[in-house]
């Protein structure tokens, strides 16, 4: 298939293979989705893996996957980006992760991936509230990463930067390290 455009509610009881997939309403996929391009604009649930070059995420809703990666390392220029709330139920991986945090709780048993960024960011649909996002997970791993509003057992990479908001059990790093005030980190190691 070459394109999956889905603008209202979906259930696929098997797998989706399609060039790209793009997502304007409710779509349900009981096993596997495979695709160049995944871009959802609204709630989906993958009951196997979501397995992606480049996937793009505004969710204002649910957002839940068993595994979000990829399974060769062919793919050299992956990229995930998030600017709602989701679980990920697995490992989610990709070169590029950025994750905008504007409410509710985000989830992933671990992230991997070269550059990852998970800021906080302003509600626009109600920016008067005072609530916003996080992020939990047991591991983020990668080359450079900076985190806020993130609570974490481990974070492992080159160069990392622990911004506001952040519970963290353990640091390693190799080349620099850095934590705002705002922020715990139980336990670093690591060369500086």
């Amino acid at each position: 298939m070459k394109k999956l455009e889905i603008s209202g509610h979906a259930a696929i009881g098997g797998r989706v293979k399609a060039e790209e997939v793009r997502v304007k309403g409710i779509l349900k996929v009981a096993k596997d989705c495979e695709t160049e391009i995944f871009k959802a604009e609204s709630q989906f649930i993958i009951g196997g893996l979501l397995n992606a070059e480049h996937i793009e995420i505004q969710i204002y809703g649910e957002c839940t996957a068993k595994e979000i990666g990829y399974q060769t390392i062919k793919v050299k220029y992956e990229s995930f980006h998030s600017s709602g709330g989701f679980e990920i139920k697995g490992l989610l991986t990709a070169e590029t992760i950025n994750i905008a945090l504007r409410f509710g709780s985000s989830n992933a048993e671990e992230i991997g991936g070269g550059k990852i960024t998970v800021k906080r960011k302003k509600n626009s649909l109600f920016p008067f509230g005072k609530e916003t996002g996080s992020l939990q997970t047991k591991v983020i791993e990668g080359d450079d990463i900076y985190l806020e509003n993130t609570t974490a057992d481990i974070v492992r990479g080159n160069k990392i930067k622990i911004g506001p908001g952040c519970i963290i059990g353990t640091v390693e790093y190799r080349t620099d390290f850095q934590q705002d005030p705002d922020s715990t980190v139980k336990t670093v190691s690591g060369t500086k």
